[in-house]
């Protein structure tokens, strides 16, 4: 992707010391596009470049505007504290440029590099390491080394995730011969609280009753991390017909799956059993996507529990205006009947998700 946010005239910064730099590590195109993306307080900083060793064994270190590393950020054993520690060394509002090759890269890579056999053995080995061990515990010292020796290539979604998670907002990236490269502005403080966002069930955060905020279980669909990334999709994607995030790379190829066969919806019965939701009733959202919400409707929201069967599946209806439109049909009964309101939405839903009415996606 290379969508561009701010511009500036790379012809009058063509001598500048940052392009030459970017010129000589990562070719003419990668320079371009970093001066085009930030602007000109940046533009004429120096930069401070990490060249070899670990950028926080360096105590010394002031807290700089501009920050570049032209190292595989993906080769870093624990990459959460790699980008906890550079977003300390940078002053506030300060940019932090760097690269990484993303697990769809190294796969291209391992396909080219080895005969066809040999090469999806690679690949279903990595699979199974970066979709489940995650989750292991029982491994000792050495099945631990071993595991994070061999999968240290992460997901674009998953590293652009994990960036956000401590304290980044995305500028711009652009994948150029087999790397990703990223343009980032220091926006808070890294996150210190524990996710649970690499395991098989994941706990999210979303508003429920008086706007209290809840944690609902769902499947794993989407890369590690990209929960984070809500806003950012949203941001440059908009919603798709059914009112959710357009050409969202944030779903793996097995969460897609999931997702058509309702399996992700499954642990919900959890929060169903302990009172967070009910059965029916408005969709469970971020809060990103509820402040997104015309103030009625939110007003209108938190006066009762989410549910775990959304009013459009009742109603058939689809596309984000559509959803909302469906949410104000759905409340503005249960205002007037909020009994008979949920047996009938329920009914509806079970005949319409039976008879293939409705699908998932």
């Amino acid at each position: 992707m290379d969508t561009e946010l701010k511009i500036t005239d790379s012809k009058s910064a063509w001598n500048n010391y940052l392009f030459n730099l970017f010129y000589s590590k990562a070719g003419a195109e990668v320079a371009d596009f970093v001066l085009r993306n930030i602007n000109d307080e940046i533009l004429n900083s120096t930069p401070y470049e990490f060249s070899n060793g670990a950028f926080h064994d360096d105590l010394n270190m002031e807290k700089v505007p501009l920050l570049v590393d032209f190292r595989d950020a993906n080769r870093v054993k624990d990459l959460t504290k790699h980008f906890s520690g550079i977003n300390l060394k940078l002053a506030d509002e300060g940019v932090y440029i760097g690269c990484f090759q993303s697990n769809s890269n190294w796969k291209q890579n391992v396909l080219k590099k080895h005969n066809r056999g040999l090469a999806y053995v690679v690949l279903l080995l990595n699979y199974v390491f970066r979709n489940l061990a995650p989750g292991w515990k029982q491994f000792d010292n050495r099945g631990k080394y071993f595991i994070n020796t061999f999968y240290q290539d992460n997901s674009l979604a998953e590293v652009l995730g994990r960036l956000v998670f401590c304290g980044f907002e995305i500028i711009n990236y652009k994948e150029h011969d087999s790397l990703t490269y990223f343009i980032l502005r220091k926006k808070t403080a890294p996150r210190t609280d524990v996710v649970s966002t690499s395991r098989f069930i994941v706990k999210l955060n979303r508003v429920g009753k008086g706007g209290k905020m809840i944690r609902i279980y769902k499947v794993r669909s989407m890369f590690p991390f990209s929960e984070f990334l809500q806003d950012y999709v949203v941001r440059i994607n908009g919603y798709d017909k059914i009112g959710k995030p357009n050409n969202d790379f944030r779903l793996t190829s097995c969460g897609k799956i999931i997702r058509k066969l309702w399996i992700d919806e499954i642990p919900q019965l959890i929060n169903l059993i302990k009172g967070d939701i009910k059965v029916v009733g408005v969709r469970p959202i971020s809060r990103y996507g509820f402040n997104a919400l015309p103030k009625d409707l939110q007003d209108k929201r938190i006066r009762y529990k989410p549910g775990l069967i959304p009013p459009s599946v009742s109603l058939r209806i689809k596309g984000f205006k559509g959803v909302i439109n469906a949410e104000r049909q759905y409340l503005d009964e249960m205002e007037r009947r909020p009994l008979t309101t949920d047996i009938r939405y329920f009914f509806r839903a079970v005949y319409n998700i039976v008879t293939l009415r409705v699908k998932s996606s």
